[in-house]
């Protein structure tokens, strides 16, 4: 798998509990925070950079 793909795959995931699809085009790093009893922090790293 290319790390585009992977970067889809996982963006996708997120996008269950947040809108991230366009935040997650960038190519920067992000950070969530989500109330228990979903996930209490993300970071996602475009590692492509």
């Amino acid at each position: 798998m290319d790390r585009q793909g992977a970067t889809d795959e996982i963006c996708g995931t997120l996008s269950i509990y947040v809108d991230v699809e366009s935040t997650c085009l960038k190519n920067k790093t992000y950070e969530y925070e989500y109330s228990p009893p979903y996930i209490d922090f993300i970071t996602l790293y475009d590692r492509s950079l």
